[in-house]
């Protein structure tokens, strides 16, 4: 029977052995504006889309008290913000600045939608 080496791996460089920090990782939080921004958009979606809350829940593949919390300002994540910004068709960035156009605007011109000629 051959015997077995163990191989470990061994770090060139690494002169310090310090172990990562204890506790919960760190979490970015959603300023107010980012939340009102979050909120609006769904909103927005919801009333140019979709019709009904349990609709874009289901579209966004999330509980409906999940999307009430953020728009009453309550919660609000990247994860949400992400799958918002794919499901509106508009980068991240777009949606958490406000430069989104409200779903009843030209999205051209920002001009009320009946009526209008870009």
């Amino acid at each position: 029977m051959k015997e077995v080496r163990r191989r470990h791996l061994r770090l060139i460089g690494a002169g310090t052995k310090q172990k990562p920090p204890k506790g919960k990782p760190v979490r970015m939080r959603f300023s107010d504006a980012h939340r009102h921004m979050l909120a609006v958009a769904i909103t927005s979606l919801k009333q140019s889309r979709f019709g009904t809350w349990r609709a874009l829940a289901e579209a966004l593949d999330m509980p409906q008290g999940t999307l009430h919390q953020v728009c009453a300002g309550r919660a609000g994540s990247m994860a949400l913000a992400y799958r918002v910004a794919a499901l509106a068709g508009v980068p991240l960035d777009v949606l958490l600045t406000g430069k989104i156009v409200a779903a009843d605007r030209c999205r051209e011109c920002g001009q009320p939608l009946p009526g209008v000629k870009c």
